[in-house]
């Protein structure tokens, strides 16, 4: 099994954020849901910033000149924003 850094960086951040959005689909009454939303509120953007430091951070190591620097910062951070936005446009279409 191949396992790169970026990998490594990326999977835990992501597990958690589907952690904590499933969480909020799958509550049953809506007291929980509230609390869960005020929790998330503030863990979801925290998840994202730190999945996107971390993945811009190794994708950019290897770095041999500004192009590739410039390249590997925007995968670290576009690589998350596409997690967070399919996630949002799938709870808008399940209407959650």
């Amino acid at each position: 099994m191949l396992v790169t850094v970026p990998s490594v960086a990326f999977a835990p951040s992501i597990s958690n954020y589907i952690a904590m959005e499933m969480a909020g689909v799958v509550a049953a009454m809506q007291h929980v849901r509230d609390r869960l939303h005020r929790l998330t509120k503030i863990g979801i953007p925290a998840v994202m910033g730190f999945s996107m430091a971390l993945n811009a951070l190794e994708f950019a190591a290897g770095a041999t000149n500004t192009y590739e620097l410039a390249a590997g910062i925007a995968m670290g951070v576009i690589l998350p924003a596409l997690v967070f936005l399919t996630f949002r446009v799938a709870a808008v279409l399940a209407d959650v």
